[in-house]
């Protein structure tokens, strides 16, 4: 909260009177008229809040520093429309304190700062009732109409001979070993005609 700050009135204070405990519905052309009493009245204000509404007090400007001595002798406890008004020099410090439109004045004291806020009232609102339906499921399901592929496919026939078996080798070591065995059978055969070819006598065979 800030001091009311005059709006119209800009002469110096020297010249002028705070005026309170004013009617709450005085015009301030009766104003003035009821201040005139003691000099010449150069202008008059009167406090309103932001909707137009008296504060119940206002500010009278003089033509003379004697005019406003005047006022304050004569006219204090005075009666306007029936209420008696109360007339003193214009200092700041009389003036309403009204709402600071730009924010808090650094040289006012507020007091110590709030305390924690009050707990918040239990919620008890009721839960609204859940009518909500659930939608039908009317999809049907689709017909599966894939009939199998026929299996055409015949089988290779199976000619492979079986190879003899041999429980202490191989097939391919026996095989070797005939083999080796014949080659040993023709080299003796051959060493023996040559002998025989080369002897005076041949023998029978």
């Amino acid at each position: 909260m800030v001091p009311y700050q005059p709006r119209k009135i800009k002469g110096p204070a020297t010249r002028r009177c705070y005026v309170n405990n004013l009617p709450w519905d005085l015009k301030w052309q009766d104003f003035k008229d009821h201040m005139k009493q003691a000099g010449v009245v150069t202008f008059v204000e009167l406090f309103e809040d932001p909707n137009g509404r008296s504060l119940g007090c206002g500010l009278v400007e003089f033509s003379s520093v004697d005019e406003v001595k005047k006022a304050i002798d004569t006219l204090n406890d005075s009666k306007l429309n029936g209420r008696e008004i109360k007339v003193k020099r214009d200092e700041v410090r009389f003036y309403p304190k009204v709402p600071d439109m730009c924010g808090p004045s650094p040289n006012m004291d507020y007091g110590p700062p709030p305390g924690p806020p009050s707990p918040l009232p239990p919620y008890n609102r009721p839960p609204e009732p859940y009518n909500r339906q659930p939608e039908p499921y009317n999809r049907q399901p689709e017909p599966y109409n894939r009939q199998p592929e026929p299996y055409n496919r015949q089988p290779e026939p199976y000619n492979r001979q079986p190879e003899p078996y041999n429980r202490h080798q191989s097939p391919t070591t026996a095989n070797l070993n005939r083999t080796t065995a014949s080659l040993s059978r023709t080299t003796e055969i051959q060493n023996r005609l040559a002998t025989l070819s080369s002897s005076p006598t041949s023998p029978t065979i």
